[in-house]
Parts: C-alpha cells; structure tokens; sequence
C-alpha cells in the first residue's frame, strides 16, 4: 500500500511519499526492495514514483536510458519497452489492449518541467497536483484544501505534503512510517 504526492510549484515539482513496504502483492518483494522504501527513483532529470506493484519500481531502477531521456514521452516509449519485454516473461495472457495491467502500476513522473499521471498504458496525463496509491484520495483531499487557502495562512506547500502524508498514514491502515519528501528543478532532484 501507498501514497505518492507530486505539485508543481513554479520551476519545481514536489514529490512526497510514505515508505511503509507491505507485501500485498503475489510477489514476494524481498529481493526487489532497496536499502531505502522511497515509492521514487531519481534517473538523471526525472523522478518517477510509482504505486501498485512493488516489481515497478525494480524495473525502473534497471530500465536503461531513462537517465538520458529528454522528454516525458521517451519517458513512456522507454517503459512501455521495458514492461512489455518484462510482460512476455511473466504473465503474456495478462496483457491486454496494449494495457500493461499484469502490474497494476500507477504513480507520477515530475521534472522541472512538469508532473505527469501515468496508468498502467504509460499514457502520461499532465498534471498540476496529484496523488497516486491506496492512500490516494486522502492526500489528495488535504492538498485540494491547501490549495484553496482553507488552512492557516502561511503553509508552504512542503508542509501541506507532509500533512497530506501523515493524514494519510493515520487514517490508510496500509499507509505508514516516515514521510519521504524532496523537488526537482533545474539543479537536479533535492531530498528536505
């Protein structure tokens, strides 16, 4: 389970997360998970966040040329690639309509240019805030009111983040532990 944050804001786009690591999936995780239970890698101008199956973010660490990738839609050329050479080993009956679904993947690719949706066809939706995960509606809920200047005046959007986080984690029984929370811009990816 997960929640994943992305906002722009000007030249940067937020990432926030939980890393809580749960084993909900039909996969046993173990070998996939790195040291760190961050839900994003950073890959050379891009950070991409990922939800549903914990196999994702495994085959992003891996997936060649993302560090060189100039726009969002090599971006999706590239993981369409990957996943669909992945698919054919794991579960080829799974994949249907061009739709990558045996993963049941979704999460946010942000970079100083913008913040992408991306669904399991990899079609990336431009965004200007959004969630992505089982917690999902709950922080999107928190961010939707500090977007409309509902709470104390003052609240910078890092820390409308981190409450969307720990709202979430208090009331997303598979959400939890330490919120993971950083931008990027045009000098790279910065952990706060």
């Amino acid at each position: 389970m997960t929640v994943i944050v992305g906002a722009r804001d000007g030249d940067r786009t937020w990432i926030a997360s939980d890393e809580k690591v749960t084993d909900s999936n039909s996969i046993d995780m173990t070998p996939f998970r790195t040291a760190q239970s961050e839900k994003w890698v950073v890959r050379g101008k891009w950070v991409l966040a990922f939800a549903g199956d914990g196999a994702a973010i495994h085959v992003i660490e891996q997936c060649p040329g993302l560090d060189v990738a100039e726009t969002v839609e090599d971006i999706r050329d590239l993981l369409r690639a990957e996943f669909a050479d992945l698919g054919k080993i794991t579960a080829p009956e799974r994949q249907k309509n061009g739709l990558f679904n045996d993963f049941e993947t979704h999460g946010l690719i942000a970079s100083a240019d913008g913040l992408w949706f991306i669904d399991a066809s990899f079609d990336p939706e431009p965004m200007s805030m959004w969630a992505a995960g089982s917690g999902s509606y709950l922080a999107l809920a928190v961010m939707r009111v500090w977007q409309k200047g509902y709470m104390r005046q003052g609240i910078t959007l890092e820390t409308a983040m981190t409450i969307a986080i720990a709202v979430t984690n208090s009331l997303s029984e598979g959400c939890g532990g330490k919120t993971s929370i950083g931008y990027i811009d045009r000098n790279g990816f910065h952990r706060t």
